[in-house]
């Protein structure tokens, strides 16, 4: 008999078939006594660097496979982290090895070998596999011979996970032998790791770190829903497994340091201006000794423990920290030529008079450079040109920076700047410049709260899976707040009652629906507007009956499902006494004696006025026409006759940019409302009776978007990440819970909806609000009552002056930066948000001020 001497292809160790218990080096001394390797944190993979002589990557290989625990074992197949080949460094892949099991008669000998399906080791992987398991010579002489040729994955997996190779059971089929199966085998929650064998292929799923989509190893599985995934999900069906995820332990906050420190000025100051102009024209040159000055204020004005900076010349001090690139739009900077010779441009350090040797690094504005890491500078014009560019273009970081790379390969040849350390050095820059949200975000003629807002929606999202794992914002613990209903503010209450209304407003109606009609509004609206349609037509008799043409609007405001209230949006309490003392004073208001009642009605009440002219009969106003107005007006009253107390948490002091919001000039006021609605199915009274409805399309992957406050003059006050699609609680809950006072006028496309989800809620506090819809999205409100159209109001000029698509002209801008912005963390995201609006309003605010 044979020796049972494994053969081992790394040369690292030769355990033994039956019990392979290989104990694994816990330091690299253990390994060998002669060899030496630099210190590493235990977050770091090993490398091959050493101080006597290169270890094999195989070696390092291994070590940091054992460091890191990054190897699995399931039942059929395993799975360990990839490395690369020339220096055994770990990197983020996974290579999967499966148990293929063979039977030797010769020796009646059952065993399996470990293969991979690897670059490397696919040609054994798919040899073995198409063979019929059986071989004719002695297991061990095939299993020393195959070992020899397998991958280092495959043979790390024997040194790594061993056990008995002839403990396997010889009843088991490799799945891989039936074409039909389809084989899940979970190997690891965190990070997500599961073996799938479907068909005659198998594969790794996992899960992105940072979309948390699910990716196939196989050559579908990254942009295709491949056989993998579909077998995975099935799976988690049949077990009854989330596919949910819960993150907590991924990290939405971006972090982004530099060495430079002092806030930047926008625009630059005139001393740097200058400064920047000598360099573009060549009078001045950069300097090739990079010296720290001494802040003359500011926190660095002194080391961390209060001791002062020493004033001794660092270049004759050889307080030379690195010697470093500047890198411009068109060149790299490695020396300075001065009388002929060339100069290396070294950053130098100060440091402190105290025992504790701390270090003041070089910031570099006053030379226009942006020390990222003492070792790369940037050009402020590099930066600024970016700054810019995102305002004004499409292009995102990475295309300017391969603008970069061919300019600087057309003017110098000179090497350019990494993206990654451009995109360091621009996060980094863009949080030292000097910008005053609370002013930028504020229109100087509107004030802190306008009176008069243009809200929106636009589709710039960012990453879902990420946003939702933010907090919500908290709501008040107290309360139980009620608004009016539905049923108690529409002047009809049925909806077949509407639906034959419109179509006598539309068509016609016959005889014997009209019938149905009046006994049907009998039961669901007053009398007076019963006996309004039955004036209509006297004759019965007639085949037909529709509604005469000057009061074919009017029926259609009055059948729509909206609140009574919106036929005289914007009346205070005193402008519906009067009115009602008008009315039920009979006098002739159409003469010249009432001619200030005329012009009170057209600029407080226009569709009352149009009525009105309409109905009259010489110079009175019909018994009936004023008392169907009076009914208006009174049911209309109720829809803000809310009862209960209201109470609200106090919200916390609040930053200028926190989680989803950014309202500089709006501070949250109070947390949102505990309101009694909430608690039911979510305005269900207003879905059954209405029509008008704004559908949204959503990402797949990226979140709804943004919501915009803007006033009439274009300056945007704040925005706020969607969390779910665009709907009335996003302007409602800014609104009641950043304004002291509701706005005079809200004009947004979906104002008939949010007019009605605030009477549902805080009806009392939109008391005097008007809500209107822009003038480019009145034509798809068929079902809405004019009150809501903007042009019924053209006697108020504050109204006809208003530009109503302010909003979407400037979310027409905002598209400039969706691809720049889609991808970035929660934090990044509002960041670049807040700064590009802000510069945009800074634009806007001086045109307002001349």
């Amino acid at each position: 008999m044979m020796s049972k001497r494994k053969c081992d292809p790394t040369g690292l160790a030769a355990p033994s078939f039956k019990k392979r218990r290989r104990t694994l080096p816990s330091d690299i001394s253990e390994v060998s006594s002669n060899c030496t390797m630099p210190t590493t944190s235990s977050s770091s993979s090993t490398t091959s660097e050493t101080v006597g002589f290169a270890i094999p990557p195989k070696m390092v290989y291994k070590i940091n496979l054992q460091h890191s625990k990054r190897f699995y074992e399931g039942s059929t197949f395993s799975v360990v982290a990839d490395c690369d080949v020339s220096s055994g460094k770990l990197n983020s892949r996974y290579a999967v090895i499966t148990k293929q099991q063979f039977k030797s008669p010769s020796s009646s000998t059952v065993g399996y070998v470990y293969t991979c399906a690897c670059a490397e080791g696919i040609d054994q992987h798919e040899r073995l596999r198409v063979t019929n398991k059986v071989i004719e010579e002695d297991f061990y002489d095939f299993y020393y011979r195959e070992t020899t040729l397998q991958c280092m994955h495959a043979a790390m997996t024997e040194i790594l996970l061993p056990c008995d190779i002839l403990s396997y059971s010889a009843e088991h089929e490799d799945p891989e032998d039936n074409p039909d199966v389809v084989l899940v085998e979970p190997l690891s929650d965190d990070p997500l790791l599961v073996g799938v064998v479907s068909g005659d292929s198998v594969s790794l799923i996992q899960r992105n770190r940072r979309t948390k989509h699910l990716i196939c190893s196989c050559r579908h599985g990254i942009q295709q829903d491949c056989c993998h995934k579909k077998a995975y999900r099935n799976w988690c069906s049949e077990q009854d497994v989330s596919l949910d995820i819960t993150i907590e332990h991924i990290n939405t906050t971006s972090h982004f340091g530099s060495i430079s420190y002092a806030e930047i000025p926008y625009p630059l100051p005139e001393d740097l201006q200058q400064t920047y102009i000598e360099y573009e024209t060549g009078v001045r040159a950069l300097p090739h000794n990079l010296v720290p000055e001494i802040p003359a204020s500011g926190p660095h004005q002194t080391c961390p423990n209060g001791f002062a900076w020493l004033e001794n010349d660092p270049v004759e001090e050889g307080w030379t920290t690195s010697v470093a690139i500047v890198y411009k739009e068109g060149l790299s900077v490695e020396s300075v030529s001065i009388d002929g010779c060339q100069y290396p441009i070294q950053v130098y350090h100060r440091f402190c008079t105290g025992g504790c040797r701390c270090r003041l690094d070089y910031d570099g504005q006053k030379d226009l450079l942006f020390n990222l890491n003492n070792r790369d500078l940037v050009y402020y014009g590099a930066l600024f040109n970016y700054l810019h560019h995102m305002l004004e273009g499409r292009n995102p970081l990475a295309a300017c920076h391969r603008s970069y790379q061919h300019t600087h390969m057309a003017l110098s040849g000179l090497r350019c700047i990494s993206i990654a350390k451009l995109r360091l050095a621009w996060n980094a820059f863009a949080r030292l410049l000097v910008m005053p949200l609370g002013e930028l975000f504020c229109c100087p003629e509107c004030g802190p709260e306008p009176k008069v807002v243009v809200c929106d929606g636009t589709s710039l999202g960012c990453n879902k899976t990420l946003l939702n794992s933010l907090p919500h914002d908290p709501v008040s613990e107290e309360g139980n707040i009620q608004g009016t209903l539905y049923k108690d503010r529409t002047f009809i209450t049925d909806n077949s009652a509407r639906k034959l209304l419109n179509q006598y407003c539309n068509d016609h109606l016959s005889a014997p629906e009209l019938e149905t009609l009046l006994p049907l509004l009998e039961t669901t609206s007053p009398l007076s507007f019963v006996n309004f349609v039955a004036s209509l037509h006297p004759d019965r008799n007639l085949p037909k009956f529709i509604v005469p043409a000057k009061y074919k609007q009017f029926v259609k405001d009055i059948a729509s499902p909206g609140p009574a209230c919106a036929l005289f949006q914007g009346a205070v309490d005193e402008d519906l006494n009067y009115l009602e003392t008008v009315l039920g004073s009979g006098e002739p208001i159409f003469t010249s004696q009432y001619s200030h009642v005329i012009a009170f009605l057209q600029r407080k009440f226009p569709i009352f006025f149009e009525f009105l002219f309409a109905s009259k009969q010489g110079d009175q106003v019909p018994v009936i026409a004023q008392n169907l107005l009076l009914d208006i007006i009174k049911i209309g009253r109720k829809a803000y006759n809310a009862p209960g107390e209201r109470s609200y948490t106090a919200a916390g002091v609040e930053e200028m940019i926190q989680g989803t919001h950014c309202f500089p000039s709006l501070p949250k006021l109070h947390r949102d409302g505990k309101y009694a609605i909430n608690q039911r199915d979510v305005e269900m009274q207003c879905r059954q009776a209405s029509a008008c409805r704004k559908f949204t399309k959503g990402h797949p992957t990226l979140s709804a978007g943004i919501f915009t406050i803007y006033c009439p003059h274009g300056v945007c006050y704040g925005f706020e990440m969607m969390r779910k699609n665009e709907s009335p609680q996003v302007p409602f809950n800014i609104f009641k819970t950043r304004f002291k006072r509701a706005p005079e006028v809200v004009v947004y496309d979906n104002a008939c909806k949010l007019h009605a989800y605030c009477l549902n809620r805080e009806p009392d506090f939109f008391r005097n609000t008007m809500f209107l819809v822009d003038r480019m999205h009145w034509h798809n409100h068929r079902s809405c009552s004019r009150g809501y159209c903007m042009d019924m109001y053209k006697t108020r000029v504050d109204l006809k002056s208003t530009n109503s698509q302010v909003n979407e002209q400037a979310n027409a801008g905002i598209s400039r930066i969706k691809g720049q912005l889609a991808y970035m963390l929660p934090d990044n995201f509002m960041f670049h948000g807040a700064l590009f609006l802000a510069l945009k309003n800074k634009v806007k605010i001086q045109k307002v001020t001349g």
